[in-house]
């Protein structure tokens, strides 16, 4: 009997073929296939069929007609929000789960050029005791407790954020008031492109937190 196992975070090539041209939300895939970040289930660790990416969302990539496609939905939770990139996974999530979904509709983007510029001159307009700057290392823990745990949760430390992250806050009396973080980060390796990937998660007090 198939069995799925958890790949090890730096044993994730054989994925690229399950995850390559993903429709959707490419930096949270490219943090777990390529940058290691969260869990993958798969029914192999060297040709898998399906699979099973968890970050933020849960990601279904492979075969969904495949006889192991129904074992992914083993490792899902009520609550947990499920990404099927096709007709047929939506398909079989649907037929899986009858009466039990809530669609949730994301509007597509394309991340722009990052105006510097503008980054500074807001900082410059911020009324008198607001500071907009980096956060340090011995933040880290601060940051998230203020704002959202969102904004690093997907990091295996404050030191693993720092390293290879980057959050940007603004302080007013010694709390963080708002911020924005790299959320997830992972280079992409598809066939038509290279490139390096940021997901952003951002927080603001005292509205209630809630990830991008």
């Amino acid at each position: 009997m198939t069995m799925l196992i958890e790949l090890d975070s730096g044993n994730r090539t054989s994925l690229r073929k399950l995850f390559d041209r993903y429709p959707y939300i490419h930096g949270s895939v490219a943090a777990v296939v390529e940058g290691g970040m969260g869990k993958v289930f798969a029914d192999a660790q060297e040709e898998p069929c399906v699979a099973l990416a968890v970050l933020d969302f849960h990601f279904l990539a492979g075969d969904p007609l495949h006889p192991n496609a129904p074992l992914l939905f083993k490792q899902l939770q009520p609550g947990n929000t499920v990404v099927a990139p096709t007709p047929a996974w939506r398909q079989l999530v649907t037929a899986t789960y009858p009466t039990a979904l809530t669609v949730y509709r994301r509007e597509a983007f394309q991340a722009g050029q990052f105006d510097v510029d503008k980054l500074r001159r807001f900082s410059q307009a911020l009324p008198a005791g607001f500071e907009l700057r980096q956060v340090r290392l011995e933040e880290v823990t601060q940051f998230a407790a203020d704002l959202a745990p969102a904004l690093i949760y997907n990091f295996r430390s404050p030191q693993e954020f720092i390293t290879r992250g980057v959050g940007m806050g603004i302080l007013h009396q010694g709390r963080f008031v708002s911020g924005v973080s790299s959320a997830a980060v992972g280079a992409g390796n598809s066939r038509s492109r290279s490139r390096r990937y940021l997901s952003f998660a951002a927080g603001g007090w005292p509205a209630p937190s809630r990830r991008l």
